[in-house]
């Protein structure tokens, strides 16, 4: 005896995505997804939502918290961005940049009319 198995599509609805922050740091012009969209890398999506689940103000981050937040961004600049991971590289204050982007691309991502 056979089964037929019915599968339903699954589709993704643009609208839910959010919009793309536009930020210049070190003469690199990046194009970010809201960090409140639903197209952010699972590995920062994860940490996300941690921080979000414990009321979502970056500045009230245990040390793993923040540990585990800057090395999922840390990754993701430099696979999806390397030039500015480059310049970021040769930088004397890189992780000022990296603490002044973040804070920008937060607020940013929570002004997002549709996020």
């Amino acid at each position: 005896m056979s089964v037929k198995n019915d599968y339903t599509q699954v589709t993704v609805d643009d609208e839910n995505l959010g919009n793309d922050i536009h930020l210049e740091c070190l003469g690199c012009k990046l194009d970010l997804p809201s960090l409140s969209g639903g197209d952010l890398p699972l590995d920062v999506m994860e940490v996300i939502l941690q921080i979000q689940s414990n009321g979502g103000d970056l500045n009230n981050l245990s040390d793993s918290e923040s540990f585990k937040f800057a090395g999922a961004l840390y990754a993701y600049f430099k696979r999806f961005y390397p030039v500015f991971w480059e310049k970021l590289r040769g930088e004397k204050k890189a992780v000022a940049y990296i603490n002044a982007l973040v804070s920008a691309w937060w607020e940013q991502s929570e002004s997002d009319p549709k996020a």
